[in-house]
């Protein structure tokens, strides 16, 4: 049983005097809900042929749970992180309007009195800020795209990522 990274192995259908008698592992696709009843079952069957190595049996859904778990976590984590770096990015941003808006009171006041309205100052005042943001939206949005698909690229089947 292998991880989603690793492409489908070629399937081996063997005799019991075949030269390969190492054969180990079989998957079978068994429609039944009496579940002890088949497993009796496969294991009589098991050992009339192969007395000497008891059955081993691992479910699909709880094998495909298993390697999904380490993806999960490390997308937790992601989130996290990610959530953590919002927050300051947004903190910062907060940080330096509120320091511009304080610097330039006074041309503020002299705007407002002039008769600027509320709409062009807070444009005025937003600029920057809006900039910046512009800027690091171009920087991120190719970066995440690349390192997006270096992480696809690990898998064995893999989807092409659209915009």
């Amino acid at each position: 049983m292998e991880d989603f990274r690793t492409t489908v192995k070629p399937l081996i259908i063997g005799h019991w005097n075949n030269p390969i008698h190492s054969i180990d592992y079989y998957t079978l696709k068994i429609n039944s809900s009496d579940w002890q009843k088949t497993r009796v079952a496969l294991e009589e069957v098991n050992d009339l042929f192969d007395p000497h190595s008891p059955v081993e049996f691992n479910v699909l859904d709880a094998q495909f749970d298993r390697f999904l778990t380490s993806d999960l976590s490390r997308f937790k984590l992601l989130n996290f992180f990610s959530g953590i770096i919002v927050l300051l990015a947004l903190m910062g941003l907060f940080a330096m309007s509120a320091f511009v808006a304080k610097s330039r009171t006074k041309e503020i006041g002299i705007r407002k009195v002039l008769g600027s309205t509320v709409s062009s100052i807070v444009a005025l005042l937003s600029k920057d800020f809006v900039t910046l943001v512009i800027v690091g939206l171009v920087i991120a949005t190719p970066l995440s795209w690349y390192l997006l698909q270096q992480w696809l690229s690990d898998f064995a089947y893999q989807i092409e990522l659209k915009w």
